[in-house]
């Protein structure tokens, strides 16, 4: 039974992998204009957001310092 769920996975995943190789630069562009759209419609995301992106590298190497030290 793990071996048939890890071999869908992996099918699901080439899957994936292959429609999004697929499309052009334009489409794959899609997520990221309704992210900004949304950044600039919503002032309270858009303050979270930008929390989010300062924090996120100190949050990786506080993770990555806490490994190192266990």
């Amino acid at each position: 039974m793990k071996r048939e769920l890890e071999e869908r996975i992996q099918i699901i995943g080439h899957q994936l992998w292959a429609e999004m190789q697929s499309q052009s630069t334009t489409a794959g562009q899609g997520w990221i204009n309704r992210l900004i759209v949304q950044l600039m419609a919503d002032s309270q995301f858009r303050l979270q957001a930008l929390r989010f992106v300062d924090t996120a590298p100190v949050l990786v190497y506080a993770q990555h310092g806490y490994e190192l030290m266990r």
